[in-house]
């Protein structure tokens, strides 16, 4: 007698490694459109159908969750969680900061242009 039952779907937010499935990649992730934003979050893999991925908790080290796949994913959630945090830091430190330079020059009293006199 052959063994029918079947093993109940795991929730992505149970944190265990996951295989992409047509319906994971036809799902809006992040509020893009289908596959588009679904991505490991620490090396930007763009995942495709097949392959591993996991979903991190980010909370307790009061970070986004995210996502990572299998080349990423150390096992370790508290290091991976450390991990995203330096990338998220280095990523402030490259953008932030120019984005802060160039509202502050958007503030300036502007001239009146010629087209204006």
């Amino acid at each position: 007698m052959s063994d029918t039952t079947e093993k109940p779907k795991k929730s992505f937010t149970s944190q265990e490694p996951q295989i992409v499935t047509e319906g994971i990649l036809k799902a809006h992730w992040c509020g893009y459109p289908p596959g588009v934003y679904f991505r490991c979050k620490l090396c930007g893999y763009k995942f495709k159908l097949g392959d591993y991925w996991r979903w991190i908790y980010g909370g307790r080290s009061q970070i986004v969750n995210f996502i990572v796949c299998k080349s990423c994913d150390i096992g370790d959630d508290h290091e991976l969680c450390e991990k995203m945090k330096e990338r998220e830091k280095k990523f402030e430190e490259l953008y932030w900061d120019k984005a802060l330079e160039i509202k502050s020059l958007c503030n300036r009293p502007r001239r009146i242009s010629h087209f204006e006199r």
